[in-house]
């Protein structure tokens, strides 16, 4: 009898964490950041002197249970986050030196970054969508804060109407909302204030 109960238990557990990873038996996309090629990037002059310390990103979403719908079901991940904070370390391509927390000096920027909308669409089957937008918070050095809201849009084909082709399309936008942050932060590079 005890065998039995310890049987049933065990068996309820393995179903009930492989429900917590799905949901109605959708898998989750699995959201792997990917960056346009090394040589299209545009480095910073000044790469010494723009040190940068990214803060883990915060997702301030307000649905965090779908990332858009594919066909009649929804699409979701579990991995937001991190997907985030490695897009974001991408801002190194540009030439900014990306350092940690206990390598703060006087000439460091702090990037804030909070995630507010993401998802993913098809259009008329031929395209997917993607929107990426953060209300990012950068702190220089003199302590002046620039407060500002970001947006990337980006599409890709869809050839297959694939989970891959829905992440791409949202690391398209992406990149495009990290160049616009790049180009913001550049002009203050080797200077204390925003």
């Amino acid at each position: 009898m005890i065998k039995l109960l310890y049987t049933l238990l065990l068996s309820t557990l393995i179903v009930s964490t492989a429900y917590a990873e799905t949901q109605n038996g959708i898998e989750p996309l699995e959201m792997k950041f990917e960056q346009p090629n090394v040589d299209d990037f545009e480095p910073v002059s000044d790469i010494g002197r723009c040190k940068i310390i990214i803060a883990p990103v915060v997702d301030a979403r307000p649905n965090k249970e779908t990332l858009g719908q594919k066909g009649n079901k929804p699409i979701f991940s579990n991995e937001v986050d991190s997907w985030a904070n490695i897009g974001l370390a991408s801002l190194k391509n540009y030439g900014y030196s990306l350092i940690s927390a206990n390598q703060l000096d006087d000439s460091t920027f702090i990037v804030e970054p909070h995630i507010y909308r993401l998802y993913s669409w098809p259009v008329q089957g031929f395209r997917i969508y993607g929107v990426v937008a953060m209300d990012i918070k950068v702190t220089a050095p003199n302590g002046v804060v620039h407060h500002k809201k970001y947006r990337g849009t980006g599409s890709t084909n869809n050839g297959w109407n694939g989970d891959g082709e829905y992440v791409q399309a949202m690391n398209a936008a992406f990149n495009i909302l990290i160049q616009r942050l790049a180009d913001d932060i550049k002009p203050f590079c080797g200077k204390n204030s925003i």
